[in-house]
């Protein structure tokens, strides 16, 4: 990886480091939530955001009954760190636990999202509780002045923007299961481990499904039933269609068995509501029961 000398202690200081002990990732973010003005005491929860040029964490308040209590990450005021589920690391990070230097950690930019954040969605089905304010951090470089990213970051203030655009991208000759950060289709990778994980499909077949999906444009906006254009946020886009849609379209193009295309149904109706909530959308356009969803790119 290329070096940079942008790894002074000052640097170092004004960033969160990845700690890990004991195979458990966590950072602590004390004085960051208490900047951002997290409510104290509030149950926190993980959700990591693909969007801008790398993917970032989000640390969301949530409703404590609303959510599962082993997705509660800890309490605002009360714990020192909050530990990072595992396949955040690996797949969101794209991380090696076995490789990673603790005295070499990464550091994050700390930054807050004010314009609303939505918690993961629930494996209930249930829409996700949102947020007025979150904590962000921003994966930026290792102490030790190693970029993030392979790509050398500019000797700018920390107030820019220091990381060379990268994307998650598919390694075609991988072998065994496909990882949901590597997925080559509009879903955020934590709500494919969140659908997946307590329904125990076949993961290979789902993303089979979503791959499909993407690469041969099964769904585009002529499919949208709607009278409104397609809602779209950033590169990607919400197509709502009529429930049989998913019948008719996209079932004979995939050899996967029901459980597979229902988790991709799920996730792609997931991915689609945590759109409109980002986007504020209004509420008549949201989906309807008797509707459906699939995001596409744009």
């Amino acid at each position: 990886m290329a070096q940079n000398p942008i790894g002074t202690d000052v640097d170092r200081d004004r960033m969160v480091e990845l700690h890990r002990g004991d195979g458990v990732f966590a950072v602590d973010v004390t004085d960051q939530t208490e900047t951002v003005d997290l409510p104290d005491g509030s149950a926190v929860v993980w959700r990591l955001r693909q969007e801008g040029d790398v993917p970032r964490l989000a640390l969301v308040p949530v409703p404590e009954d609303e959510v599962p209590d082993d997705t509660v990450a800890g309490h605002v005021g009360e714990d020192a760190r909050m530990p990072i589920p595992r396949p955040i690391v690996t797949e969101g990070l794209e991380l090696d636990p076995e490789a990673y230097d603790p005295d070499n950690p990464l550091l994050f930019k700390p930054d807050e999202i004010d314009e609303g954040a939505a918690a993961a969605a629930m494996p209930t089905g249930a829409p996700a509780p949102a947020a007025d304010t979150a904590l962000e951090l921003q994966p930026v470089r290792f102490a030790d002045g190693t970029p993030y990213r392979d790509e050398p970051v500019p000797e700018e203030s920390l107030d820019s923007d220091p990381i060379a655009e990268a994307a998650l991208e598919q390694d075609a000759d991988a072998e065994g299961t496909p990882q949901s950060g590597t997925v080559s289709a509009p879903i955020d990778s934590s709500f494919v481990d969140e659908v997946l994980t307590p329904r125990g499909v076949d993961r290979e077949q789902v993303i089979e499904v979503l791959e499909a999906i993407a690469r041969h444009d099964l769904i585009g906006p002529e499919n949208d039933a709607t009278e409104y254009d397609p809602l779209t946020v950033d590169d990607r886009a919400v197509i709502v269609v009529d429930a049989d849609v998913w019948e008719a379209e996209i079932a004979p193009e995939v050899d996967v068995d029901r459980d597979a295309l229902d988790a991709a149904r799920k996730l792609h109706h997931r991915q689609a509501a945590d759109l409109y909530e980002r986007a504020n959308a209004d509420e008549e356009r949201e989906i309807a029961e008797s509707r459906d969803a699939v995001v596409v790119k744009r």
